[in-house]
């Protein structure tokens, strides 16, 4: 889907920046699409801490509302 996207408006894949909330789904899949990350870490979990300590996003947030100051 973002492939599609980047290629339709001319986007460098890595000036995209998904956001979500599942370390294997979310995040893991954009860095291995070769954009950036943004983990919602809703949980405060201690990242390092987590059985998928190996997938380290770009940013993480606790909320949605944290995106504003990204901009």
């Amino acid at each position: 889907m973002y492939y599609l996207a980047a290629q339709k408006f001319n986007i460098v894949m890595d000036k995209i920046l998904p956001v979500g909330d599942d370390l294997t789904t979310d995040i893991q899949g954009a860095l291995h699409s070769g954009m950036q990350a943004c983990w919602i870490n809703t949980n405060n979990s201690n990242l390092l801490a987590t059985n998928e300590n190996d997938i380290l996003p770009h940013i993480e947030i606790t909320g949605l509302a944290s995106l504003i100051a990204l901009i």
